[in-house]
């Protein structure tokens, strides 16, 4: 019986996505460089799904600096944009920044399908001493929408570095997964049953 609790979390760990990708945008010159428009293959190794992230600049070229990355000079500037999106679902687990202040003047801008929201020290989601925004509730971003970083003010320049996603598993994987694990789980018990 001591094997089943070892079963249990191999099996239920892809489902509850507990690993997670993380981009790093930092010092990745050969791939965002001089370019408006970058596809990036990734892959999550939880559900064993390959993807794909575009990454679009408006504003100027994508930069990728050791340090930062944004647009032209690599920070994010007034009327400068990153969007993001994925051709799967994701779960985003945070957005690592740089550069972000104690107010809305010098703050990021996060634009999601749900609505704008400024992140800067202070507010709600957000770590002003690492600059990172990490939401406090489930926040997914599924195929077909984007994100959209911005500074929240005309005078702020803020960098991005990275980002934490999961893939979220599609139904029938997860199904699937439920009902080998319901199955593996009756034979131990069968096992365990006959050779006690």
């Amino acid at each position: 019986m001591r094997f089943l609790p070892t079963m249990f979390v191999a099996l239920f760990t892809p489902l509850c996505g507990m690993a997670a990708v993380v981009v790093d945008f930092r010092n990745q010159s050969g791939v965002y460089d001089s370019s408006t428009s970058v596809s990036v293959g990734l892959f999550d190794p939880d559900v064993s799904t390959a993807f794909n992230m575009t990454v679009e600049a408006i504003g100027g070229n994508l930069n990728s600096n050791v340090d930062e990355f944004g647009v032209a000079d690599s920070f994010l500037d007034a009327g400068e944009v990153l969007t993001i999106g994925f051709d799967v679902d994701v779960r985003l687990d945070f957005i690592d920044f740089g550069g972000v202040g104690a107010d809305v003047t010098d703050g990021v801008q996060i634009v999601t399908p749900n609505g704008t929201n400024n992140y800067f020290t202070g507010v709600s989601d957000f770590n002003g001493t690492l600059d990172l925004w990490q939401p406090s509730t489930v926040f997914n971003v599924l195929v077909g929408q984007e994100l959209q970083l911005r500074v929240s003010d005309p005078s702020a320049s803020v960098y991005l570095e990275q980002m934490q996603l999961s893939v979220i598993p599609e139904p029938k994987l997860t199904i699937l997964l439920a009902i080998g694990a319901v199955g593996m789980l009756t034979r131990r018990r069968r096992w365990f049953e006959t050779n006690e």
